[in-house]
């Protein structure tokens, strides 16, 4: 469920990305959030319990503001006649979110490959 969820939300960032400049603006930071995000989280598996303690509130933030951006381009979208995937599922859950942030980092890569 959870990847069939994602790649939707995917070819829908993906599809509307250069629809116009403040679409094209607000798909850059999504990207630019999700790559951040996606970077911390891997380096936090890595790090000691000290740098965590550290680090968490870094990674908090960053987490917020992919899920922020997400939510500003859905709306934009949304508010220019563009339908546009429920991410309730995704907003309900922020490891599930977290995991899309990942999970798009991915295809982005493997669209780049």
């Amino acid at each position: 469920m959870e990847l069939e969820k994602f790649e939707e939300v995917y070819q829908v960032l993906e599809a509307q990305k250069e629809k116009d400049e403040t679409t094209a603006e607000l798909y850059a930071d999504v990207k630019e959030f999700a790559y951040k995000y996606a970077t911390m989280r891997y380096r936090f598996s890595e790090m000691s319990r000290e740098e965590k303690a550290e680090n968490d509130s870094y990674r908090t933030s960053q987490h917020n503001r992919f899920m922020d951006s997400v939510r500003i381009y859905f709306r934009y979208l949304q508010n220019n006649g563009v339908s546009v995937p429920d991410i309730s599922k995704l907003e309900a859950d922020r490891k599930i979110f977290g995991n899309f942030a990942c999970y798009y980092i991915f295809r982005i890569e493997c669209e780049q490959a």
